[in-house]
């Protein structure tokens, strides 16, 4: 099991607009750390991963012996943006349904006091939605489906309060789901201010998982 952990998290300059953290064609520099299973795992800017441009992000766990719940994780530190209200979104694509157990979209949101957590996971099998509740579970998201065919692009995000750290709504495939007033999880105590970006993809039974990302974007919400 590899586990690569960052020393210094995050630069000190946003390197965008100040209400906007993150804004990634993944055709540049990779600035991921992974970690999870290991072996011969797979997380780097691809042609093949791309929707846009030259290149998108890829994940593959691991080919050799691989087992139900192989775990590729990819973590990328973002400063803290002047908006308040803030919109995580990414388009994504899966080659192959079967071969993935779960699909995880997680922020962690460190104020400089407290650290929560909000995350998104779609369980495969159903295509099914559900988000981080405030008691570390997962909550279906009623009416809520990712029911792409395989190699088809979806969009998926969601939007947070950083001043109550509450969900504002939840959106997939150009649907928005409202979850106004929801408390994110609240996780343990932290003097760290910044916003822990993690990519987790779990192995189903007919592994090996793989997920294409591009055009990543955290910044101004933009509205309901």
């Amino acid at each position: 099991m590899r586990d690569h952990r960052q020393a210094s998290p995050f630069a000190a300059d946003l390197q965008f607009d100040p209400d906007v953290a993150l804004l990634d064609d993944c055709s540049g520099t990779f600035v991921w750390t992974a970690s999870g299973t290991g072996g011969d795992d797979v997380h780097d800017h691809a042609t093949s991963a791309a929707l846009t441009g030259t290149h998108g992000l890829r994940l593959l766990t691991r080919s050799t012996a691989s087992a139900e719940n192989d775990l590729l994780t990819l973590d990328r530190w973002l400063p803290w943006p002047t908006a308040q209200r803030l919109c995580l979104a990414t388009r994504s694509q899966c080659p192959s349904w079967a071969g993935v157990k779960y699909w995880y979209l997680y922020l962690n949101v460190y104020n400089g006091t407290r650290q929560y957590t909000a995350a998104l996971r779609i369980s495969a099998a159903t295509r099914i939605l559900s988000y981080r509740d405030a008691a570390g579970g997962q909550t279906t998201i009623t009416g809520a489906t990712v029911a792409n065919a395989d190699a088809a692009w979806f969009n998926l995000g969601f939007c947070l309060d950083l001043d109550t750290l509450c969900y504002l709504n939840a959106r997939a495939n150009g649907s928005s789901y409202d979850l106004a007033g929801t408390p994110c999880h609240n996780t343990a105590a932290t003097s760290t201010r910044g916003l822990l970006l993690r990519l987790f993809l779990y192995a189903s039974a007919a592994g090996p998982a793989a997920m294409f990302l591009d055009n990543l974007y955290a910044g101004s919400y933009d509205g309901p």
